[in-house]
């Protein structure tokens, strides 16, 4: 049996199906398919009940799930290791990050990170998904929102105040926390709703709003770009909609209130944070974080 096949069945389980599988991946589908095949076959039982359109654990299956993720953390362990001999920052760098957070913050700091480090090369991928980087097997993974993993090795970059801010049209119309009540908002969110409760806070004291919700999405920059087009507010890292507000698109709003806080973390599989080229790369972010990204913006 390989035991990277146990950690191609536990990415299966991860994705939903061989085909998401192998998108996740960057394999082929037959590749996907064909070590499933040898897998089962070198255990002599079936994984997945085929008789339906989607795959469908077996009672065996079910008993090799644990099995598979921990098959995961040992080797990734194993890799770490070796690598962690490197006495200098070298070798692949594998990142998935946000897709607003990826180009405002990453990007830039990667390019300079690489300049400085001839011996590193970097693949970075792009998702708003709270992916896993063990079963995505990348190296670092960022995350704008708590972990819940227990497995992975959990690093906390920066915090982010969360702030109002809305088109120049709307601005007017909000003067005060309860003004808000009826100004659409645009979500920041996986799933959607009708209205959110607001907790602002400011001066110490705490205001509760209940706002109607126009447009739910999950990615910041798209919540920037309808807010700046007139379609109501949006409550943001203020470091996101740093450049917005540069540009006369969006103004902030009740400057003295803030709607809470929103960590960066970095995970990691186990291991990896003993990888030189790992290390270093997340030290220098954690620096660009703090020293450039987390100034207050000008309020008009």
């Amino acid at each position: 049996m390989d035991a990277d096949d146990l950690v191609l069945f536990d990415a299966i389980i991860a994705s939903g199906g061989v085909s998401a599988a192998a998108r996740r991946l960057n394999l082929p589908k037959t590749t996907i398919s064909r070590r499933l095949n040898r897998l089962e076959a070198a255990l002599g039982i079936s994984l997945f009940d085929r008789t339906g359109r989607k795959l469908r654990l077996t009672r065996a299956g079910e008993t090799l799930r644990a099995p598979a993720m921990a098959a995961g953390i040992a080797l990734s362990e194993a890799r770490a290791l070796a690598l962690a001999e490197r006495g200098t920052p070298q070798g692949v760098l594998r990142i998935v990050s946000p897709f607003l957070f990826g180009r405002l913050i990453l990007s830039p700091y990667l390019g300079r990170f690489l300049a400085a480090n001839p011996e590193a090369t970097a693949i970075v991928r792009f998702d708003n998904a709270p992916l896993d980087p063990l079963r995505e097997n990348v190296d670092v993974a960022i995350r704008i929102a708590e972990p819940t993993e227990p497995y992975l090795i959990s690093s906390k970059l920066a915090e982010a105040e969360l702030r109002l801010f809305a088109p120049a049209s709307l601005a007017p119309q909000i003067g005060r926390a309860e003004d808000l009540a009826a100004v659409p908002l645009i979500q920041v969110a996986n799933q959607p709703s009708h209205e959110v409760l607001l907790r602002l806070t400011g001066h110490g004291v705490t205001h509760e709003v209940r706002v109607r919700v126009r447009c739910t999405v999950n990615d910041p920059e798209a919540a920037c770009a309808m807010a700046a087009g007139g379609a109501g507010f949006a409550v943001l890292p203020t470091f996101l909609a740093e450049s917005f507000v540069k540009n006369g698109e969006l103004v902030p709003v009740l400057p003295e209130i803030t709607a809470g806080n929103v960590a960066i973390f970095a995970l990691l599989p186990p291991g990896r944070n003993a990888i030189p080229v790992v290390a270093s790369f997340l030290k220098g972010l954690r620096r660009e974080l703090l020293d450039q990204r987390f100034g207050k913006l000008p309020i008009p």
